[in-house]
């Protein structure tokens, strides 16, 4: 029924201007912004930014499977189409994802691939917060957008927190992670060549980075030698191994790269073992990092088969074991025994090593939950699933001239 003018002029002011103004539509799409982990983990981006990892796909998300920063949307009606835009003060470059939602009133989860900024992630050596932007539009049938937009402050985490699990904020399931401490791993830092020449001036081996040419006794001897020259470079255990700060959702461990370790002379248990695992990789020898509950030791194959490992308690380095040790005579590495000569503190540390952690792996044979407590991190494999080592921070070196 029309309305008169006389008495539109009896309604209040304000009433009367709502009247006359278009009736904006009620939106059809609810949506909040998810953040994956809770925080930002600058070493997993990095590390996975490549990687062919398995993902158990979700059927309810669209994008990347891994994505870090999204939305959970669900809309009043079917196929619904909507454009999702992430983007951050420092990190994250503006990202976005155009998807329809099949279904009317369903929950999706809609994560861009972020298109992040590597060298300030390489930067983030300290925590910080950064806000993040997440903007949503949705398109009516004529195609025009009615965009909404959220902000939220997210947690960086530094550049040396290692994630070895979490709680998926997506499906609320549990993720092991702890294959990411091959990312600390690090085969082609220019410092390793300063070790390995320690190495060589020891006369313990005549050459270095031959891998398996000489045998089994060949291969403990170079690894005796990456050992004597760590210890005599300094290097010593730290118990430090605190995070930034902690969090219900994910479980950490603080890992430095592998040149503050040799700068500092000082490495906790992960640090130590990411630190000879680099060199081995390097010189060509197979090697797992082995993780036990609270703890990590080494473990290096004297064969390309992977069939006979040795064991490696790291954390000895740098101790005074007093009483004279050698391998078992009837070993094939008794050969090793005369490498002793002229080398007997770091030879006794390094056979008890060898002892203290072959018992503690072996500790686990009769543990009903053997496989859940004792993981042995492949890092060849994991390079072949493409988790990238993490390089020093700053800006990422120069392409030399062609």
């Amino acid at each position: 029924m029309a309305l008169s003018v006389s008495r539109a002029r009896r309604l209040p002011a304000a009433l009367a201007l709502a009247l006359l103004l278009p009736v904006p539509l009620m939106a059809e799409v609810q949506w909040t912004p998810v953040i994956r982990m809770g925080e930002l983990f600058p070493s997993y981006i990095i590390a996975t930014a490549t990687a062919k990892l398995h993902t158990n796909n979700i059927h309810d998300l669209f994008g990347d499977q891994r994505g870090q920063i999204g939305v959970k949307a669900s809309s009043r009606s079917n196929n619904a189409k909507l454009r999702v835009v992430v983007s951050s003060t420092k990190l994250i470059k503006e990202s976005s994802l155009i998807v329809h939602l099949p279904h009317a009133n369903t929950a999706y989860h809609i994560f861009p691939t972020l298109e992040y900024d590597y060298d300030a992630l390489y930067a983030a050596v300290e925590p910080f917060p950064e806000t993040v932007t997440v903007r949503v539009s949705e398109y009516n049938a004529a195609g025009k957008a009615q965009v909404t937009e959220k902000k939220v402050v997210v947690d960086v985490r530094s550049l040396y927190d290692c994630l070895h699990g979490y709680v998926d904020a997506v499906n609320n399931r549990h993720e092991n992670t702890s294959w990411m401490y091959a990312a600390y791993v690090d085969e082609n830092a220019s410092v390793l060549e300063q070790i390995l020449q320690q190495a060589l001036k020891s006369g313990i081996v005549n050459s270095i980075n031959n891998g398996y040419k000489k045998g089994q006794a060949g291969v403990v001897l170079q690894v005796y030698a990456i050992w004597d020259a760590l210890q005599k470079h300094g290097i010593k255990y730290s118990s430090i191994s605190a995070t930034s700060d902690t969090s219900k959702q994910v479980s950490l461990q603080h890992v430095r790269l592998i040149g503050d370790a040799l700068t500092y002379q000082q490495a906790n248990c992960v640090e130590g073992n990411v630190l000879f695992a680099s060199l081995f990789k390097k010189t060509g020898i197979l090697a797992d990092l082995v993780l036990v509950p609270r703890h990590c030791f080494i473990c290096v194959y004297l064969d390309k088969e992977r069939q006979i490992p040795f064991f490696i308690e790291t954390t000895m380095l740098g101790r005074t074991v007093q009483q004279s040790k050698q391998f078992d005579e009837g070993s094939p590495l008794a050969a090793v025994n005369k490498a002793k000569a002229g080398h007997e503190d770091t030879f006794n540390t390094f056979v008890a090593a060898q002892a203290s952690a072959y018992k503690t792996f072996h500790s686990y044979d009769n543990d009903p939950e053997r496989d859940a407590k004792r993981k042995l991190i492949n890092i060849s494999e994991c390079r072949k699933l493409g988790i990238t080592p993490l390089r020093a921070p700053g800006p990422a070196p120069a392409k030399p001239a062609s």
